[in-house]
């Protein structure tokens, strides 16, 4: 099976690209890295500074409850990760702000004889960088599913991916498509087993 050394995975809010990003991790030994952890750093900060029990912290962040009203702030916590992302990271510091910080992590795992799959591509140029250093994107498409109007949802689907999975069933149809995907990239690409 073809096993490119970096994966970027792009797709809608809830496609299931971190699920994606976990089989590679656990079937694979990939490393799984994010654009986004420094913001999601910040936005843990934010929220315990609100008084938020770490359990809250860590379920607002990377769980289920990313869409619920902050207490006493009147936004959600995807909302303050998408404007800390974008609204401060890439217009006031700089639109390659997250990808800096994530290459030398990518440099540091090719260091140490890691693939790495990046589960959170939503904009053009981060899909560029990835390209660049010789990566492949994979598209996840679950159906029915609609952007939101924030930029980051708006502008992932302009991404051209390499391979497109999809994922309209249980995590084991998931999986089998995934590597599907490797076998024809594998086959169409003339590359030995």
């Amino acid at each position: 099976m073809f096993l490119p050394r970096l994966i970027g995975v792009v797709g809608l809010a809830g496609a299931g690209k971190s699920t994606l990003a976990g089989i590679l991790q656990r079937e694979h030994g990939y490393e799984r890295q994010r654009l986004a952890a420094p913001l999601k750093g910040m936005t843990a900060a934010f929220l315990r500074s609100a008084g938020l029990p770490e359990a809250e912290v860590l379920d607002r962040v990377d769980g289920g409850r990313k869409e619920e009203e902050i207490p006493g702030f009147g936004c959600t916590t995807r909302h303050v990760m998408q404007t800390i992302g974008t609204e401060w990271g890439r217009k006031c510091v700089g639109g390659d702000v997250w990808l800096r910080l994530a290459r030398a992590q990518v440099e540091r795992a090719w260091g140490e004889g890691k693939r790495v799959v990046v589960d959170d591509v939503r904009f053009l140029n981060e899909a560029d960088a990835i390209e660049a250093m010789g990566g492949f994107l994979i598209r996840v498409d679950r159906p029915g599913l609609v952007a939101g109007s924030h930029p980051s949802e708006q502008e992932q689907a302009r991404i051209v991916a390499h391979w497109t999975v999809r994922n309209e069933g249980d995590l084991i149809d998931l999986e089998t498509a995934l590597t599907s995907a490797f076998v024809f990239a594998r086959h169409t690409a003339g590359i030995a087993a």
